[in-house]
């Protein structure tokens, strides 16, 4: 048998919090919350599963996932944000992986991107919805590239084969939480330039962010989406446009 290590990060969290840990508790050996800072009912909810719940202040993305997975003690990992709730295929698919008795490197499983409410086409760094992205591996022999601070995966050595089950990822449900993201992510993404010892030019803070909007808007099929992939369009403008103008403020 494989014990499994689950993690979440969290802030305020609440909404989809309990859903998640009802589903993955049965299946979870250990159920550790590092959190930055909610003021809701995140950490009493928590608290209810049995969940060790640690606190630290979000710096980037991957120093946080690497201070949560320092603290998982199994090999073998799974790792949800606190707005995926996987279904009931997936607890079961992972309960098998859980008494095989080999087990892969990593797994990917599919998930769907709901946006504002709207199951979308595709989303902004996720080119096609739905996407199949790693969610559970073996620490041990997986790893996350070096620099990054933002849009961060788990890169796995060995095969990576598909699991049973989805899930629903239901990002940006508001106006309000598209904007925070939008100010967080786009300055990690200006701070991870300026550390890669790139500098951006007046020419790409000019012509990367409508390139941005028609590669998600139109390659990508955001068009098909209405109104929100219009939204999308423009926030994937906007980051761009975050990005090369914070990082020149970095420098």
């Amino acid at each position: 048998m494989h014990p499994v290590s689950t993690y979440l990060l969290t802030f305020n969290s609440e909404k989809y919090l309990e859903i998640i840990l009802e589903r993955v508790a049965p299946v979870s050996d250990e159920l550790l919350i590092v959190d930055s800072g909610s003021s809701d009912s995140t950490i009493e909810i928590a608290k209810r599963f049995g969940a060790q719940v640690y606190r630290r202040s979000l710096d980037d993305f991957v120093s946080q996932r690497r201070y949560a997975l320092e603290r998982c003690t199994h090999d073998l990992v799974l790792v949800l944000d606190s707005d995926e709730v996987p279904n009931a295929a997936f607890v079961d698919a992972l309960a098998s992986i859980k008494e095989s008795e080999t087990i892969a490197d990593a797994y990917r499983v599919c998930m769907h991107f709901t946006v504002l409410g709207k199951r979308v086409h595709s989303f902004f760094t996720v080119p096609r919805n739905p996407a199949y992205l790693i969610r559970v591996f073996r620490k041990s022999q997986t790893s996350f590239a070096e620099g990054r601070l933002v849009h961060e995966t788990p890169r796995a050595v060995g095969e990576v084969p598909t699991m049973e089950g989805e899930i629903d990822h239901h990002t940006f449900e508001s106006r309000e939480e598209l904007e925070r993201k939008l100010t967080l992510y786009g300055d990690l993404a200006a701070e991870q330039l300026r550390r890669s010892g790139r500098r951006s030019r007046w020419w790409q803070r000019l012509a990367y962010p409508p390139a941005a909007f028609f590669k998600w808007y139109v390659l990508k099929g955001g068009w098909r989406d209405g109104h929100v992939g219009l939204i999308l369009g423009a926030y994937a403008a906007r980051y761009t446009h975050r990005k090369y103008r914070a990082q020149t403020s970095l420098d």
